[in-house]
């Protein structure tokens, strides 16, 4: 019994430009069933150091993650490991998923030297 927390490619919404999404699904004896889903919306415009026009959210990813996974704790899903993209592999969210007497797995990407 685990909760996969991934993104989605990006989508195009109406009047929302690169926007995302954050999708929590419950896995259990071969069966996956979405339980939180969370449009990331990218609201706020910004020119980066390269002058280019970007978007970005008012919260970040990672927040969103762990309400996702917040939510399946109110809502007594019964889980044990959350599996988890890199994209999601941050300090914070292993002390919250610990704190909550949850495990992880996640891919860890090293930043350093070739």
């Amino acid at each position: 019994m685990r909760l996969y927390v991934g993104t989605m490619t990006t989508v195009k919404v109406e009047m929302l430009k690169d926007s995302i999404s954050s999708n929590l699904f419950y896995h259990s004896n071969g069966i996956s069933i979405p339980v939180g889903f969370e449009v990331v919306k990218k609201t706020i415009e910004f020119i980066d150091e390269n002058g280019k026009r970007k978007r970005c959210s008012e919260v970040t990813e990672n927040e969103i993650a762990r309400d996702l996974i917040k939510g399946a704790i109110q809502r007594q899903i019964p889980f044990t490991y959350v599996l988890m993209d890199s994209w999601f592999a941050s300090k914070e969210n292993f002390e919250f998923i610990t704190k909550h007497n949850k495990h992880f797995i996640a891919v860890i990407k090293i930043k350093g030297k070739d």
